[in-house]
């Protein structure tokens, strides 16, 4: 019993006591547990941030993160690092598990109420904008399940553990400053490697329990503490040449923000169509019925041209945020309130808003829309979901109510309206006619070319005639009404789009006119009589081939407008670059070029220079 007693009373001088009065041997052994113990708990802290990056609580969501061993380890690897890190700083072991914990945990909760309430994972370039979160975060009402108070409890034990049974400290102040120095140098190392590669971010695939075409989702498939690290990468784009705010706005004071003359402030209401693309212009395809002969018949009383979009078959948001806000591809997160047109708009007293048939969490909607400018904005989850038991509203309800929307705006405001359809989205049905209707023959096409190619065609045959009856309703409008109508990409026919072959369409892009062919949409500015009067307008004509950034510049100088001081600056632009396009080929004199004149390449730089600047401006 002597014995017993003895062995508690030297276990309890080994770690409760103070270790520096053990022998170095004991010693030792109290710093080896003691930092053994600390690394255990913090693998068990970075498997609870897994826990509520996986946002339901569902266990396989948490077992699938283990099931790609490497992606585990790149979310469990820096919480070990900073466990250890805080730990030579303080040389207190209960007060590194303690500090990371509070910083893990707040990160891990932060993370999950931001997508219960903004659908939107926290990224670091959050943390820029601490102060109007909090004043954001105050607006709800926040219940703490028990997956909370559990995860706090464990944190409190594990820290009270550490303090009370594993005292191991590093004697001398060297070794402390070496490890620091080594953590430092493996962290930025393995930062380098790993975290901040996007290809090695893009390969891992772990979407059994996610939905990879939901950006939180798509987040969520790859933990917390990963994603978050590899979005510093998003923090530091890197500045163009000869970057400074001086620089670009200097460049910006050349011009003067013109405002819109009180009497021709119109209502305006903007449509961004799927996939909607006249490949009548292409080629001379032998329709036994002609799907384009409404938008043609609008296109012969309207001002018209052709949209040279970034991408084929995908990439909807590019045309969008570039005809929003006049910027070039690439587009970055829109993460804050951005300068935009529509910000204009409502500078000028104009209610913004808009719909969209598709989901809000879609390419971020609900949270770049607002950054944008806009005051309301209604997807499937507002509005269409109530009109239709369809996933996805087509053209018979978008355009009612768009409509709708216009009808209900407040009335002691002008108006503008950005919407975005959905009918036109990829795939087309390659077994049946959709729309009951043959609008090329079959002859020597393969079956399944013949009825995707037809349901295409079926597709914006009906857009078109829901666009003319949208068109006809604002005819006697006693209103002034501007309509705007854009598609924002060429449509993916067949694999490899092989099936624009079939139609005889050339897509050899080295060519202006292959190059047109692949990426041109049309785009189409219609006005009623009393828009004409209130702007002394026309608005017909043939308008420019342009990029997507020049449409809003080119709807402005249509109507004599000046705009905000950077439109004006694209309007001096478009006539020498009206090609910008994301594959670094743009159209000067006439001619497609990688290669520009010295005063073009000038005018480009200045121009990256004036964008990065007001991308990075913050508007309250």
């Amino acid at each position: 019993m002597t014995g017993f007693w003895t062995s508690i009373r030297n276990c309890f001088q080994m770690f409760v006591c103070n270790p520096d009065t053990l022998r170095p041997s004991r010693r030792r052994l109290v710093l080896g547990c003691t930092i053994g113990v600390l690394i255990l708990g913090a693998l068990c802290l970075g498997t609870l941030s897994l826990i509520f990056g996986s946002l339901y609580f569902v266990r396989v969501r948490l077992l699938s993160y283990f099931q790609i061993p490497f992606l585990a380890f790149l979310n469990l690897f820096p919480v070990v690092l900073l466990a250890l890190l805080l730990y030579f700083l303080t040389n207190r072991a209960w007060i590194a598990f303690g500090l990371s914990s509070l910083l893990v945990l707040t990160g891990s909760f932060v993370n999950y109420y931001k997508v219960v309430f903004r659908d939107d994972p926290l990224v670091a370039e959050d943390l820029g904008q601490i102060r109007d979160a909090a004043g954001i975060m105050g607006q709800y009402d926040f219940h703490f399940t028990y997956h909370f108070y559990c995860a706090i409890g464990l944190c409190v034990l594990g820290t009270l553990i550490l303090a009370f049974f594993f005292r191991g400290r590093v004697k001398k102040v060297r070794w402390r400053l070496l490890g620091c120095a080594v953590l430092v140098l493996i962290s930025l190392g393995s930062y380098r490697l790993w975290y901040e590669s996007d290809d090695l971010y893009d390969s891992f695939e772990n979407y059994t329990y996610f939905n990879r075409y939901k950006p939180t989702e798509d987040s969520a498939s790859r933990g917390f503490v990963y994603p978050f690290l590899h979005s510093i990468t998003e923090c530091f784009l890197p500045a163009p040449e000869g970057y400074s705010p001086e620089a670009a706005q200097q460049m910006l004071n050349a011009y003067t923000e013109d405002s819109i003359p009180e009497g021709q402030k119109v209502n305006f209401i903007c449509v961004m169509l799927e996939s909607f693309a006249d490949l009548s212009v292409c080629a001379d395809i032998p329709f036994q019925k002609d799907p384009y002969e409404d938008f043609h018949k609008l296109q012969a009383e309207s001002y018209s041209g052709l949209l040279l979009s970034d991408t084929m078959g995908g990439g909807t948001c590019n045309a969008e945020r570039s005809f929003l806000t006049g910027y070039a591809y690439p587009h970055v997160n829109y993460r804050h309130p951005t300068e935009s047109f529509v910000w204009y708009f409502r500078r000028q007293g104009y209610y913004t808003e808009g719909c969209h048939p598709g989901h809000d969490w879609f390419y971020n909607r609900q949270n770049i829309d607002e950054n944008l400018g806009f005051e309301a904005y209604q997807f499937s989850e507002e509005l269409f979901s109530q009109l239709t038991e369809e996933e996805y509203a087509y053209d018979d309800i978008f355009f009612p109510a768009l409509r709708d929307q216009y009808d209900n705006r407040p009335s002691d405001q002008p108006y503008f309206n950005f919407s975005v359809s959905y009918q036109g989205h990829s795939p087309y049905d390659t077994e049946s006619l959709q729309w009951g209707e043959e609008y090329i023959a079959q002859d020597d096409l393969p079956l399944e070319s013949y009825y995707l190619l037809n349901n295409y065609f079926g597709s914006i045959a009906d857009t078109s005639r829901r666009m003319s009856e949208f068109v006809d309703s604002f005819r006697d409008e006693e209103e002034p009404v501007v309509l705007v109508f854009f598609g924002d990409h060429k449509p993916t026919l067949g694999a490899g789009n092989n099936f624009y072959a079939s139609l005889g369409i050339d897509l050899d892009r080295s060519t202006l006119e292959g190059f047109t062919n692949y990426y041109a949409t049309p785009y189409l500015i219609w006005a009623n009589d009393a828009a004409k009067e209130a702007l002394n307008c026309d608005v017909t004509g043939q308008g420019a081939n342009i990029s997507p950034m020049y449409l809003m510049p080119e709807l402005f100088d249509l109507l004599g407008w000046k705009g905000p001081a950077y439109m004006q600056l694209l309007l001096d632009l478009k006539p020498v670059l009206p090609l910008v396009h994301s594959t670094q080929v743009y159209l000067e004199n006439g001619v497609l070029t990688e290669t520009l004149s010295p005063n073009s390449q000038k005018l480009l730089e200045n121009l990256e220079i004036i964008q990065y600047y007001l991308r990075d401006a913050v508007y309250s």
